[in-house]
């Protein structure tokens, strides 16, 4: 897959979520530009209010999109600028079991909810 054809993916993927009412919390970091991704302003399980970024990596869907937290979170999986590192379950990435899904951006979101709490959220903007 060439890169054109994985930032157009990446652009479907966004597009498939900012539609969907049960995701009307993520709003797009650049309306004239799906590429850049997608934000979201929520409340996480400590009580704390962050927003959550998703962009682009010229890997995807092979690899998982960039996703930083700000602020960091205080949790091993982010590193000190709040990007999250994907976890490893024997040796392999999370991430694998979300690429070859048809929007793999909504499982990992709803891993985040779960995870972290964001399942808390309410809008902010």
């Amino acid at each position: 897959m060439s890169l054109e054809e994985r930032k157009q993916l990446f652009e479907k993927h966004v597009a498939d979520i900012v539609i969907r009412p049960s995701y009307k919390e993520w709003k797009l970091i650049d309306e004239h530009d799906l590429k850049k991704g997608l934000y979201s302003t929520t409340t996480w399980r400590d009580g704390k209010t962050r927003v959550t970024e998703i962009t682009f990596n010229a890997g995807y869907p092979e690899l998982p999109p960039i996703i930083k937290v700000i602020p960091k979170p205080n949790n091993p999986c982010f590193d000190n600028e709040g990007y999250l590192h994907f976890a490893e379950f024997k040796m392999k990435l999370v991430w694998n079991r979300y690429k070859d899904h048809l929007n793999p951006l909504i499982y990992m979101i709803d891993e985040l909810y779960g995870k972290y709490g964001l399942d808390m959220f309410f809008d902010l903007d």
